[in-house]
C-alpha cells in the first residue's frame, strides 16, 4: 500500500513550467475551450501558479474566436468597445471606466510627466486596435502590434494605418532600445513561454522604460480556488503577485502593482469550480450557449424605467447581503475586492543600461 501511494504521489506531480520547481495536480478533466477537450491543472507553491496541461496547438480555436468573436462569451465585449469609442471624446477614459485592464493602462499614464508626443509606446498584442486607437486620440505617440493578420487587417480597417503584423521576437531585433512603454492587456497569460516574453519586451525599451501588463490575479483567491480564468488552452496560466515578483527576479527587472482602491466597479468576484459554464465552442466549433441564460422576465423589467428603478434598487441590497455574508462567514463564495482585485495591473520598470 505504501508503495502505490508513493506511485501515486509522483504520478501527481510534474516540473513548474514557469519555475521549474514541483508543481502538484489540484484538477483532473477540468473543461477546456472546446469540447470534448479537457486538460490537467497544476499548482506550483514555489511560484504560487498554476498553469494547464497538455499544451496543445491553438491556432484553430483563436480563428473561431476571430469568427464568431461577436457572439463568443467573453470576447463578445471586444466588439462592443471596438464600436463604442469611435462616439467617444475622450475613448481612453471611457475604456478606463469599463474595465480594470484599461484603467491599469490610464493610471499610470497619467502620471508620465514627459509629453504625449515625446512618449513613444507600443501596444503589444493589441488585437482588434481598440486601445491602441484610443491612446492614439489621447494624442500619444503608439503603435499596435499583433501576430495575427486577421486582427491588424480588421483594426487597420476601423482606425488606420497605426498598426504592424508581426512577431515579437523578430519585431524587436529592428527596435531594441526604440519606446517608452510597451502595454499588455490581457496577454501574458496566453502566452507559451512568459519569461522569454518579457526578456525580449524589455529589450525594445529604454532605460527607464516600463512594461504595463494587465492579468487575472491569483493572489487575492483562497488557496483552494482552481483557476479562475478563462478555460484552456486559451489561458494557459493562472498567475499571482509571487509568479510576477518571481519573473522579475528571472529578467533582472523591478517590479510594482496597481493600487485599484480609487477604481469604481464590481465589489466582489464569485469562486467557482468551474468558471462561467463548460466549454465556450462545441465539438462542431460552434457557440455553446450559457447554462444559465438570462430569464425572460429579467430582460422584460430592464426595458422598462419604473421596474427598472425597483430592479436596480434589489441589486444594490444583494450587493450589499454579498458583502455581510463575505465579512461574517469565513466560507463565503465570494471575493472582496480592495486594493486588489481579480484583475492584476504589472508595471516592470527596466533599470538596465543597453550595451
Amino acid at each position: 500500500m505504501k508503495d502505490i501511494n508513493v506511485w501515486f504521489m509522483k504520478a501527481n506531480k510534474i516540473e513548474c513550467l514557469l519555475c521549474g520547481n514541483e508543481a502538484l495536480l489540484v484538477e483532473q478533466n477540468y473543461p477546456g475551450y472546446q469540447e470534448p477537450d479537457s486538460f490537467s491543472i497544476y499548482h506550483c507553491a514555489f511560484c504560487d501558479t498554476q498553469f494547464s496541461y497538455p499544451r496543445v496547438e491553438t491556432r484553430h480555436i483563436y480563428e473561431m474566436i476571430y469568427q464568431k468573436g461577436e457572439i463568443a462569451p467573453v470576447y463578445n465585449r471586444y466588439y462592443r468597445y471596438r464600436d463604442e469609442i469611435k462616439t467617444k471624446k475622450k475613448p481612453l477614459q471611457h475604456l478606463a471606466k469599463q474595465e480594470e485592464a484599461y484603467w491599469v493602462v490610464n493610471d499610470v499614464l497619467k502620471h508620465d510627466t514627459k509629453k504625449k508626443k515625446d512618449l513613444k509606446i507600443l501596444e503589444c498584442g493589441c488585437g482588434m486596435g481598440y486601445l491602441t486607437y484610443s491612446l492614439h486620440q489621447e494624442g500619444f505617440n503608439v503603435i499596435g502590434l499583433d501576430i495575427s493578420r486577421n486582427a491588424i487587417h480588421e483594426a487597420i480597417k476601423n482606425f488606420g494605418e497605426i498598426y504592424v503584423c508581426a512577431n515579437v521576437f523578430e519585431y524587436a531585433k529592428e527596435h531594441r532600445g526604440a519606446y517608452d512603454r510597451i502595454i499588455l492587456t490581457q496577454v501574458i497569460e496566453h502566452v507559451e513561454d512568459p519569461v522569454e516574453w518579457l526578456k525580449t519586451l524589455l529589450l525594445m525599451l529604454k532605460n527607464d522604460g516600463k512594461i504595463i501588463l494587465s492579468t487575472e490575479n491569483k493572489t487575492i483567491y483562497p488557496q483552494s480556488a482552481i483557476w479562475q480564468t478563462d478555460l484552456p488552452p486559451v489561458h494557459l496560466w493562472w498567475f499571482s503577485e509571487k509568479s510576477f515578483e518571481y519573473i522579475a527576479d528571472m529578467v533582472k527587472t523591478s517590479v510594482h502593482f496597481t493600487d485599484f482602491s480609487k477604481f469604481t466597479g464590481t465589489k466582489f468576484a464569485l469562486v467557482r469550480k468551474v468558471p462561467y459554464h463548460q466549454h465556450r465552442f462545441d465539438i462542431n466549433g460552434e457557440v455553446n450557449k450559457p447554462r444559465r441564460p438570462t430569464s425572460y422576465w429579467k430582460s422584460v423589467v430592464k426595458k422598462i424605467p419604473f421596474t427598472l428603478c425597483i430592479y436596480r434598487s434589489a441589486c444594490y441590497v444583494q450587493h450589499n447581503a454579498r458583502y455581510l455574508y463575505h465579512k461574517f462567514w469565513k466560507k463565503s463564495p465570494c471575493v472582496w475586492f480592495g486594493k486588489r482585485r481579480n484583475i492584476m495591473g504589472v508595471i516592470f520598470i527596466n533599470k538596465t543600461e543597453r550595451r
